[in-house]
């Protein structure tokens, strides 16, 4: 094995492990997922734009 594929080899792995860990990370914490954050956003808009139209 060349040096050139251990390197890569080592940056896919810490890769694959950093994606692994965000995911962790935000079931640990409870935050949503990537999916469901722009859902929130979209959401979080409505409501804004709902106040911002018919205020108290």
């Amino acid at each position: 094995m060349e040096i050139y594929e251990i390197i890569l080899i080592i940056l896919i792995s810490l890769f694959v492990s950093y994606i692994f860990g965000k995911i962790i990370y935000r079931k640990i914490k409870k935050l949503p997922s990537s999916e469901c954050c722009a859902c929130k956003k979209n959401s979080m808009n409505l409501v804004k734009l709902y106040r911002k139209k018919y205020k108290k």
